[in-house]
């Protein structure tokens, strides 16, 4: 993915999951249990595809922070954009 996972980054302490949805229906469940990060992006080698024209090959990531309950939602210079509940 070319992300550099920081410093302070590694496997979080806490159970970590990730429900995509698509029209609103669970279509899938990412266990982010023991992973220092989650890539989002358009294309086949992230963690998360995002089918929607407008996501980035590597839009966004998911980076927890290492022994700790902390997660952190970077946008990686998209174009449009990064939002967490619609901010």
């Amino acid at each position: 993915s070319g992300y550099t996972v920081p410093d302070w980054g590694g496997p979080s302490s806490a159970d970590f999951s990730l429900e995509v949805l698509k029209d609103g229906a669970i279509v899938d469940v990412v266990d982010c249990g023991g992973r220092n990060f989650v890539t989002l992006g358009r294309t086949p080698d992230n963690d998360v595809v995002l089918e929607h024209p407008s996501s980035s090959r590597v839009h966004a990531v998911m980076q927890f922070s290492f022994q700790s309950e902390e997660m952190f939602v970077f946008d990686t210079g998209s174009t449009h954009g990064t939002f967490v509940n619609k901010r």
